[in-house]
């Protein structure tokens, strides 16, 4: 509805969000929230602040995960 897409991309331990509005320009908010859930299992979820639209991240087991980012 407001025209925002976002990429999420994770490699060697690091999430990267990128935002873009409508006309392609990138969004930098100062700080994102991620909120990680594991569709398999219960009590594994955990949150992780990114900073400049990155964060270092150590997931507690191996495995499928979705992740909502909320700027």
């Amino acid at each position: 509805a407001y025209g925002i897409s976002a990429q999420i991309d994770y490699h060697d331990g690091m999430l990267i969000a990128v935002l873009k509005n409508s006309d392609g320009t990138i969004l930098t908010p100062p700080v994102m929230q991620a909120y990680f859930t594991r569709p398999t299992h219960d009590g594994m979820d955990f949150s992780s602040t990114l900073t400049d639209a990155k964060a270092q991240l150590h997931f507690p087991a191996a495995g499928l995960w979705h992740v909502r980012v909320l700027a």
